[in-house]
Formats: structure tokens, sequence, C-alpha cells
């Protein structure tokens, strides 16, 4: 009830946003004028293509996270969960997000590999998050934003580096050989009931620390996933009519509206990025001024296209809507345990969130 009682309060903010903008962006001439013009749907379309490249990347570095744990997953399978994950993350407020069907749905064919179900997940949401901001952090120091005009954009990237600092050093410690084997480690594997699982988390991460290649592998598929997104955002501005920031402004307003997207007070992020979009907009490119709703188009523009792409799920979830339900109420009654497993997942997916 309480994971309900945040999705739905997460929803509520989100909504409040949208419709805050929304009215902004009406009452703009700007708006009315860029709706009424004519659409290069050529590049929209490009735009469409290289989101869906990204979000194919991101699949597949799960399955690659999946079976470097142990965990046989076919291609097809991790397509096919990882599309209904997608579309949950959209259309599911409550307890049930997109990271907790499919680590469920995991847990549920190999119940025996919990902790490395659970690990996979995890592990996916840790690098995605963390190669976002080594994108954010190398095209701060790359495009010289540190000496921008505007000193609330500073404050941003200066905080955006130090954060990226503190991430990396967080994986060195994750992955030091001493964290798995000290004190620390020992008294969460004997810790009660949940003792076994945080056993099969650590030796998951022992996998991962033992395949240093999947590491970075799944790092480098980031930073693509990351790249071709940005790369969707521009085409979405270049498909639009009138004046559009250089790509290289794009590579610090996209990134950094998606570091504000996965922060844990807004629904899958609605809202927060379009919010973060808009404002970057205005004060991150230099000779130009985009005082209107130029940036809140373009943010919304993109997100019709991962809704698109999130429609790919419901067909998935057509096709199979049996065993998804259960699989969604499974995960909803494990979710109420406060003893259990799904305690754990739901805490680290709130934390990633």
């Amino acid at each position: 009830m309480k994971r309900l009682l945040v999705g739905l309060l997460k929803f509520g903010v989100s909504t409040a946003i949208i419709a805050y903008l929304v009215t902004k962006a009406v009452g703009d001439k700007t708006f009315t004028d860029l709706a009424d013009r004519p659409k290069h749907w050529g590049v929209l379309a490009a735009a469409l293509a290289a989101c869906l490249v990204a979000t194919l990347i991101s699949f597949v570095r799960w399955k690659m996270l999946v079976k470097a744990v142990g965990i046989p997953l076919a291609l097809r399978d991790a397509l096919r969960l990882s599309f209904l994950g997608y579309l949950l993350n959209f259309v599911s407020p409550g307890s049930v997000g997109g990271d907790l069907f499919k680590a469920v749905f995991l847990v549920r064919q190999h119940p025996t590999q919990r902790g490395a179900a659970i690990a996979s997940v995890l592990a996916d949401r840790v690098i995605g998050l963390f190669s976002l901001m080594l994108l954010c952090s190398g095209a701060i120091l790359l495009f010289g934003q540190l000496q921008a005009a505007n000193e609330v954009v500073r404050d941003i990237c200066w905080g955006v580096l130090g954060c990226t600092a503190a991430g990396a050093a967080g994986v060195a410690v994750l992955l030091w050989p001493g964290f798995t084997r000290g004190g620390l480690a020992r008294w969460l594997r004997s810790g009660g009931r949940l003792g076994p699982m945080f056993n099969s988390l650590l030796t998951a991460v022992e996998r991962y620390r033992a395949r240093p290649s999947v590491l970075v592998i799944a790092t480098l598929a980031s930073l693509g996933v990351h790249v071709c997104s940005t790369l969707s955002v521009y085409l979405v501005a270049r498909g639009m009519p009138g004046h559009v920031p250089s790509l290289a402004d794009h590579f610090i307003i996209a990134p950094l509206a998606m570091l504000a997207a996965a922060m844990p007070f807004a629904f899958g992020g609605l809202g927060a990025f379009e919010g973060a979009f808009d404002l970057l907009y205005m004060y991150v490119p230099v000779g130009a001024q985009f005082k209107g709703s130029e940036g809140l188009i373009v943010a919304f523009g993109f997100r019709v296209i991962t809704i698109l792409i999130a429609l790919i799920g419901a067909v998935y979830y057509l096709l199979g809507r049996r065993e998804v339900s259960q699989v969604w109420n499974e995960a909803q009654q494990d979710d109420g345990d406060p003893a259990g497993e799904q305690l754990l997942i739901s805490s680290a997916e709130g934390a990633l969130t």
C-alpha cells in the first residue's frame, strides 16, 4: 500500500508539472506558430529510428548482464520482457514498475537464482545511470560549460561533475575485492531471512567483477544508448520548423534533462524531463535566444516518440496477456511482503529512479 501511495504521489507531481507546462505553452505565441507550420516528417521518422536503436541497445545490454550472472535468457525473451517493462514504466504508477516486473519474471523462471536475477536488473540501472553521468560530464568539459555565461548552468554542471566523481568512487568500492569479503559483507550474509538474498547479490557482484569485459562492454553500450537518445532529441528539434540549437548544445541539454528525469520525485521522469529541457533550452545555447516554448515542444515530441516505442510492449502484452497478468499479480503480492525479497528490489528501484 505504501508503495502504491508513493507511486500515485509521483504520478500526481508529474501530472501537475505537465499541466503547468502545457498551460504555459498554450499561452505562448511561439507554440501556436510552431504547431501550425509544416514539419519535416522524414527527419522526425529518423528521430524515431534513433530512439528505437537506443532502446534496443539497452535491452541487449540487460540480456548480457543476465547471462553474466549465469541465467540463460534468449534474445527473443529479453526483448519481450524489456518491451513489456518499458510499457509498464508508462502505465503503472502503482507498485509494479518495469524493472520489478522483469526481476519477478526472471525469478519465476529461475527460482534458485533469485539474487542473480535481481542483481542483473540493479546492475542494468546502475550502469545506465552512471554512463549518463559520464556522458554529461564529458560534454560539460568538452564544450566548456563550466565557463557558461549563466550562473545556474555553471552550478548544475559542477553538481553533475561532483555526482559523477561520487558515483565513480561508489562503483570502485563495490568492485573492490575486499568489499564482498569484509565484515559488512559477512554481516549482510548472516542477516536473518534476508541473509540468503544478500549472499546471492554479493555473489552476483563477484561474478561481474570476475568478468570486467562485460562491465566495460555494458558501459560502452550505455554510452551508445545515451548518444542515440541525444541524437533522437536533436532530430526531433530539426524536424520542427524554426531555428535549432547546435548538436553540441543538445549534447549538453538532452543528457542533463535525462538526469533530471532520473530523479525520484516524478513518475517515469514525466514532467521532470520536459521542464528541465525547456529551462536548459533557454540558457545553454550560445549566440541565440530561445525564450518561447521551442524547448518544450521538442521535449514533448521526444516524449511522443518514446510512447510510440512503448506501444510495441502493448503488442507483446496482447500476445501473452495471461502470463503477463500472472507475473504482474505475483509482483504486487511480493511487493506487499514486509520481510520478503521484493522489499529489497522495491527499495533499490526507488533509489535508482
